[in-house]
């Protein structure tokens, strides 16, 4: 019996969807950080203190302005111009449509989010400093 007649028979049985084949063409995130060219949007991680040293975490977005492969870092500017640098492991989202994924955009709607302290991983992301902020300066015509 061929691969396709027994998963057929075998959601008849179960009564349920049954995966037939896992789609070895499907692109993974990594894949999807790592080939971002400059100008792409992304959502990234950024954990920080707020004045009350209490560890917040929130999902904001950014532009691509240098994706660095060999040190698995990018250089992304948000919209109010600050910049970043983002390690690949905060990276949430790259986006390749004109919409955000629906669980993304609902938990960069939400804002700042406090940090449970129950020993998991909190990364600081800084902002670049002024002698790296120089070394991505845009030129605008």
């Amino acid at each position: 019996m061929r691969i396709l007649e027994r998963k057929l028979l075998e959601a008849k049985q179960k009564n349920e969807a049954v995966l037939i084949a896992d789609g070895d063409h499907s692109r993974s995130k990594r894949e999807y950080i790592k080939n971002a060219e400059k100008g792409m949007l992304v959502a990234f991680r950024l954990n920080f203190m707020s004045k009350k040293n209490v560890k917040l975490t929130k999902l904001i977005s950014g532009k691509i302005l240098d994706n660095r492969t060999e040190d698995e870092m990018m250089v992304i500017e948000t919209k109010n111009k600050l910049r970043y640098a983002v390690p690949y492991s905060h990276i949430m989202w790259v986006k390749t449509s004109y919409t955000w994924p629906r669980g993304i955009y609902e938990e960069m709607k939400l804002g700042s989010v406090a940090v449970d302290d129950d020993g998991s991983e909190f990364v600081v992301i800084g902002e670049l400093s002024p002698k790296q902020q120089a070394e991505y300066d845009i030129i605008e015509d």
